[in-house]
């Protein structure tokens, strides 16, 4: 069952990456502030592609 959850945490990635592209590809933004519990930021900045992570103007590790 683990095997599971980890290719869901998987497409949640992906499919993050793939909106935060489609709104970097449509102009919706300039610079892209990332907020997150510190292990999800990291496994998110690893997931993003490489155009859009240039356009990271900060990330805050944050857990509430």
């Amino acid at each position: 069952m683990r095997q599971a959850g980890a290719l869901g945490f998987v497409d949640l990635l992906e499919g993050i990456d793939n909106y935060i592209e489609q709104g970097r590809t449509a102009h919706y933004y300039t610079r892209l502030l990332l907020v997150a519990p510190p292990r999800f930021l990291g496994q998110l900045n690893q997931a993003l592609g490489a155009q859009v992570a240039k356009l990271v103007a900060k990330s805050i590790s944050k857990d509430y």
